[in-house]
């Protein structure tokens, strides 16, 4: 069977409790600093049923990129540092396609028939504003580093922009 998670009464909750309430359904380790920690921001988390523990995961990723937080992997830890700092940290790398959240994750899109430079152009419009797109003229590809949805729409604009011109 599912297992699933009850959110309980809304309130407010602060990043610890947030965290201590993820940590019972994913048995993850979580580490983030005293700085963080001590900032006064506060999520209120409402769901009208009970939900999985991937969904519950998904609302939790929701809930710090609302604090403007996320999470980098480190080892078997969790980090969580501010959403700005994901694109300095060294992050899973995707060849296809990553998991659809809001957690950051870092890809390699291979253009077929536009160069990387123009292509980066068009996902720069889409990217978030903790996102980087960076042209890598020499291999033909660009390094992105966003969202998991965010890498997800950049793949589905790929396959719209990404065509043979008329007469190849």
């Amino acid at each position: 069977g599912v297992a699933v998670i009850n959110v309980g009464a809304p309130s407010e909750i602060e990043l610890k409790e947030l965290v201590a309430w993820t940590m019972g359904f994913t048995c993850k380790n979580f580490i983030y600093s005293s700085a963080l920690a001590s900032r006064s921001s506060k999520v209120t988390i409402v769901s009208p049923s009970k939900m999985s523990p991937w969904s519950a995961y998904k609302l939790f990723l929701v809930a710090l990129q609302t604090m403007n937080l996320t999470v980098v992997p480190k080892g078997q830890t969790l980090e969580i540092i501010e959403s700005p700092r994901a694109k300095e940290a060294p992050l899973p790398l995707y060849k296809g396609a990553p998991p659809s959240s809001d957690q950051i994750v870092r890809a390699i899109i291979r253009p077929e028939y536009m160069s990387p430079e123009e292509l980066s152009q068009v996902l720069n419009a889409v990217k978030t504003k903790d996102g980087a797109v960076t042209s890598l003229p020499g291999a033909g590809v660009l390094l992105v580093t966003d969202t998991g949805q965010t890498v997800m729409r950049m793949r589905e604009i790929l396959r719209e922009v990404d065509q043979p011109s008329p007469g190849e």
